[in-house]
């Protein structure tokens, strides 16, 4: 709550424990398998949307999330790195 007040301040903490197994889910299925790695999913979750690896406006980061020469966990650096160097709105990801 205290990291994305703006997305979480409307939800119930059963909604909130829901987007966090769910964000685990989509984690797990991208093949990353640290609780750290689910964690920073989550935050991905958090700025780019629920579905943000499916997100057809997320070009760039659906190339990274596509390469299958990249580890997992580097996928993650890549896109955070790509949030870090572009104007990238956070969007509600609890829609």
């Amino acid at each position: 709550r205290d990291t994305y007040p703006e997305v979480t301040a409307k939800h119930r903490d059963e909604k909130l424990l829901e987007l966090v197994r769910y964000a685990r889910e989509r984690a797990q299925g991208r093949g990353l398998v640290t609780e750290a790695d689910w964690e920073r999913w989550l935050h991905l979750m958090m700025r780019l949307g629920p579905r943000f690896d499916e997100d057809p406006r997320q070009v760039q980061v659906s190339s990274i999330l596509k390469d299958g020469s990249i580890d997992p966990m580097l996928k993650l650096d890549a896109i955070e790195n790509l949030l870090a160097t572009a104007d990238t709105p956070v969007d509600n990801a609890t829609q």
